[in-house]
């Protein structure tokens, strides 16, 4: 399971007050911790709302508000994003976490939700379409790409690959044309030598 650990913004965080050295050695104590155990995946703290921007949606119109934004209960201050087999076990690491303000202080935990389709089954779909373009592009493409003398799978060109598949059926075509060119013009030789001969015979014999 994978969960989200929301720190929440303080008085003192959104003016931009740096943390003691005291804490910032405890915070690594504990992200060390965390890493060790194979429970972190990612951890990071965001700057001040001040320096941030919301947009509003209303139908189709996006309004863009500049911060800073007054309500400090719902802002949030920095994250963790963790990997544990439980909530209980997320709860557990949270209450070792040290006091991340020097002030009363509250930490949201947050249960990933898991996608349908991952992005790794993504990536893994998306890389069968790609080799399946590749073998089509290899089957019009008999001569090497004029980018290189090296044919390579990543060098391959839509566009040239396009001109050689034009070029080829466009050769079939001309080809069938002058086989049915040549295949009349021999029918009609022959259709003329039959008319013709009777006719030279007669005359021969008289």
């Amino acid at each position: 399971m994978r969960f989200m650990i929301i720190v929440k913004a303080s008085k003192d965080s959104e003016a931009g007050v740096m943390p003691s050295e005291k804490l910032l050695s405890e915070m690594g104590k504990f992200n060390e911790e965390l890493a060790n155990a194979g429970v972190l995946l990612a951890a990071d703290g965001l700057h001040p709302t001040s320096k941030g921007v919301r947009v509003k949606f209303s139908g189709n119109k996006r309004t863009v508000v500049d911060g800073p934004f007054t309500e400090t209960k719902d802002l949030i201050a920095g994250f963790w994003l963790w990997k544990v087999k439980s909530k209980e076990e997320a709860i557990e690491w949270v209450k070792h976490c040290p006091n991340p303000h020097n002030e009363d202080s509250e930490i949201e935990i947050r249960r990933c939700s898991k996608p349908k389709i991952s992005a790794k089954s993504l990536l893994r779909s998306f890389e069968r379409r790609k080799s399946g373009f590749g073998r089509r592009l290899r089957k019009y493409n008999r001569a090497p790409p004029p980018c290189g003398e090296r044919r390579q799978r990543c060098n391959y060109n839509p566009i040239y690959s396009l001109k050689a598949v034009v070029r080829k059926r466009l050769s079939s075509t001309r080809r069938r044309s002058a086989q049915k060119s040549a295949g009349s013009s021999a029918s009609r030789i022959v259709q003329i030598r039959a008319s013709v001969a009777p006719r030279t015979q007669i005359r021969l014999c008289t």
